[in-house]
């Protein structure tokens, strides 16, 4: 699936978020819930990936929307270390000179092109550490890749938007993400929301708990 992505740069303070929810949340919608088939991550109508980073130099805070119906996850983690090697191809992107580095993050191997003329120690997600913008970076796999289409420069404020949030930990949250996506009748149940399903005989039956005919594609970007 494709998504529109902005990243925030600012003095001690990033933020991405998805172009697509926030258009989405202004208007009084809720994109990420949207879908033709109640559990049919496959459809090309399917939600973007509803997530939030706030990286400050304290380290990172991920927002999380679930699908679904959920809480919206709140969790921090501290900033990773990168351990980039730099190589000798380049190449060019929307006009700017780039060098290749690769890097192992997370059970993932990232490819990033930066910019050595943009003397900006950021990038998309969580990626940094570079003597450079980074304005290209995907996974050997090709599963995930951000590309960067223009720059703004400007002076605007960075706001953290104010959810209900359900705090947890990095570790909870990849555990509850996970049941949502695997077992979204047992993430159904866990929230106290009670579901039924057809049971071929005119009447209706409740999910077992192994229950994966309905189960969503799960591949998230950090493995490990």
């Amino acid at each position: 699936h494709e998504n529109r992505r902005i990243v925030e740069i600012g003095p001690g303070l990033q933020k991405e978020y998805s172009l697509i929810l926030e258009t989405s949340e202004m208007a009084g919608h809720n994109a990420w819930k949207q879908t033709d088939g109640a559990f049919d991550s496959h459809d090309p109508d399917s939600p973007v990936n509803p997530f939030e980073l706030y990286i400050t130099p304290d380290g990172i805070t991920v927002i999380h929307k679930t699908m679904i119906i959920g809480p919206v996850l709140r969790w921090q983690e501290d900033t990773p270390a990168f351990g980039w090697q730099l190589t000798s191809d380049t190449c060019t992107i929307m006009g700017y000179p780039c060098q290749k580095a690769v890097t192992e993050f997370r059970g993932r191997v990232w490819h990033a092109w930066f910019c050595p003329s943009l003397p900006v120690d950021s990038g998309p997600y969580k990626f940094r550490g570079l003597p450079g913008l980074i304005l290209k970076v995907q996974d050997s796999e090709k599963h995930f890749s951000w590309t960067m289409t223009g720059i703004e420069k400007g002076s605007w404020p960075i706001y953290e938007k104010q959810y209900l949030f359900q705090k947890c930990s990095p570790k909870e949250a990849a555990k509850i993400l996970k049941d949502m996506y695997l077992r979204p009748f047992v993430f159904l149940k866990n929230t106290g929301i009670r579901t039924l399903l057809p049971d071929g005989k005119e009447g209706a039956r409740e999910p077992g708990d192994n229950e994966y005919s309905v189960a969503m594609y799960y591949d998230p970007i950090e493995l490990d």
